[in-house]
Parts: C-alpha cells; sequence; structure tokens
C-alpha cells in the first residue's frame, strides 16, 4: 500500500518589477526550460477576509510560525453556473496547507451581494471546521486579481507566474462597485514543492537570477492601499 499524499509544501516567492520580468523571461528561456507548462493561464480573483483589528494581517507582518489566511478565490467570471472556492490557507513554519471548499456561485450571489452581508451567506455554506476558520477573521478587508501562468517540472517542482496584479479596498458596496489599482510589484513568480523535492527544487532555485523573500499578496495589498 503507498503512503497518504502529504498536502503540505514549501513555497518561494520571487516579487518581479516591471525590468525584472524582462530578466525572469530570459533566465526561463535558457535556464529554466525544465519548466513546462502545466495549465492554460487564467485570470484570478480573491477577497480576503481578516478581523476587525487586523489580526491577520500582523500574524502574517511579524511572521509569525504559526498562522493562518482566510479568502474566497474564483477563477474568470462568476457565471451563475460556477463555482467558487473558500480557502484557510495555514502555515506552519516554512510548510504550508489548505482547507478548502467549494461554494455554488448561483447559491453565494456574490456578484450582487453587499459586502457587509458577505460573511454571513458565506458561512451558512460551509462546513463546521471552515466556519469556526472563517469566524476569526470574517471581516471582508480586500479584493486582488491578477494572471496566472502555470509551470511544473517531471518531477512535479511547480512554478506560477501572476503578473498584472491589481487592489481594491473592500468595504460597502458589491464587487460590481471595486475600483482596483495595479500593485507597485506587478508580478510575483512562486515555486511550490513537497518536502520530499526541496532538495531538488532548492537546487534549480539558487540558478536564480533573484532573490527569494517572504511575501503575501495580502500583506502587500493591505500595504498598498494604505
Amino acid at each position: 500500500m503507498s503512503e497518504p499524499r502529504d498536502p503540505r509544501r514549501f513555497e518561494r516567492k520571487y516579487p518581479l518589477t516591471e525590468g525584472e520580468l524582462v530578466d525572469f523571461r530570459w533566465w526561463h528561456r535558457t535556464r529554466g526550460r525544465q519548466f513546462r507548462r502545466a495549465y492554460a493561464e487564467r485570470t484570478i480573483h480573491n477577497v480576503y477576509f481578516d478581523s476587525p483589528d487586523w489580526d491577520r494581517y500582523g500574524d502574517n507582518l511579524s511572521g509569525m510560525s504559526s498562522r493562518t489566511k482566510c479568502r474566497l478565490r474564483w477563477y474568470g467570471g462568476l457565471e451563475p453556473s460556477g463555482t467558487l472556492t473558500f480557502e484557510a490557507k495555514h502555515r506552519r513554519n516554512a510548510l504550508g496547507h489548505k482547507g478548502q471548499h467549494p461554494i455554488a456561485a448561483d447559491a453565494l450571489g456574490l456578484a450582487d451581494l453587499p459586502f457587509p452581508r458577505l460573511y454571513e451567506r458565506l458561512r451558512s455554506l460551509l462546513p463546521g471546521e471552515l466556519r469556526l476558520e472563517l469566524d476569526q477573521g470574517h471581516r471582508p478587508a480586500l479584493y486582488n486579481s491578477y494572471r496566472r501562468e502555470y509551470y511544473a517540472t517531471v518531477n512535479g517542482i511547480r512554478m506560477t507566474v501572476d503578473t498584472g496584479v491589481v487592489y481594491a479596498p473592500v468595504q460597502g458596496g458589491t464587487l460590481r462597485d471595486l475600483r482596483p489599482t495595479p500593485s507597485a510589484a506587478p508580478t510575483v513568480v512562486e515555486f511550490k514543492f513537497s518536502q520530499g523535492r526541496r532538495v531538488e527544487a532548492e537546487a534549480e532555485l539558487r540558478r536564480m537570477p533573484f532573490r527569494a523573500t517572504r511575501s503575501s499578496k495580502y500583506v502587500v495589498g493591505v500595504d498598498h492601499l494604505r
């Protein structure tokens, strides 16, 4: 019998300026060719949740070894027949994993739902454990979106390239009322790999012309809008 798959993984992030993105594309074409296209690119949308005192933002900013971030994610448009995903992303030291639950778009009605009512409507659609995670930071706090490219090696080391990152504060009104603005670092390259691939992955990353940094789109977005 095979061992169960470990959902935990390492992540390495590289926020890039427009000029650095040109250098990254060159590296990918020449030295990073083992990262082949894995999926078609698509647009990702997120609504992040936090407490009224910004506890989740503070935990991330201070680098707490054990922290959780909750968000509602969807891809492309908000067709009534589509699906959104609620995610509680847990980080324990250098390893992360997610708790996820699909939400039917027509059940949530996000496109026309006032943000002050999102917590109550979303909570009713979640299972118990994720409901408790949402309760810890129930206030819709930030929206962002970006275009994501997906790559992977034959050994399962994943690379994503997020371009055109934009942010908007989430207060009153609905999703249609948001006016997103571009981020100062409009591109984020991220590598994801399992514990079993750590040595191999980090050997590859040492050939990168950039240095990985501790980076969170949520923290960057809050700082950007402040």
